[in-house]
């Protein structure tokens, strides 16, 4: 008799798992944002470089663009530039098909749900936005910017 499984709770990432962010359309926005914010200082993206960057946490993420294309500036004040940016493509971004049912479904059965990203917190909060009614079933919402040490790089 094969033993029954119980979901004791699920943690979620955001981008590409419950909000398409990561399609075509809006992973070419995010490369239209950044081709956008670098030719405000005459610099053109390296898609080598940005290819590499997929993945990585905020910080060492922000730290290499700063540094790959001399830019003079602090990671907040980066981040403080270019979250505008990216504040008028979220308004794109729309639930996966049948995520909605399937958080619904495991909150109203008492199943803990999370979420986890690389995303800052800030910027996870505001594709929250995006959840509706369904964004209050989440216990616990983590962002990049909160955890000391993220994932290792990969192995190129």
């Amino acid at each position: 008799m094969a033993a029954e499984h119980q979901i004791t709770a699920v943690i979620f990432d955001v981008d590409g798992t419950l909000l398409d962010t990561v399609s075509r359309c809006t992973e070419r926005a995010t490369r239209d944002i950044l081709d956008e914010f670098l030719a405000a200082y005459g610099k053109v993206p390296d898609p080598a470089k940005e290819e590499k960057r997929l993945g990585q946490m905020y910080k060492e993420s922000t730290t290499g663009i700063i540094a790959d294309y001399g830019l003079p500036l602090t990671i907040e004040e980066y981040s403080e530039a270019i979250h505008p940016l990216y504040l008028k493509r979220w308004h794109k971004a729309k639930p996966l098909p049948g995520v909605k049912r399937l958080v619904k479904h495991l909150h109203k059965n008492g199943v803990p749900l999370a979420l986890a990203s690389n995303s800052i917190r800030r910027n996870i909060d505001h594709k929250l936005a995006k959840l509706e009614d369904w964004g209050d079933c989440f216990s616990v919402v983590l962002g990049g910017d909160e955890v000391p040490n993220g994932k290792p790089a990969p192995d190129m």
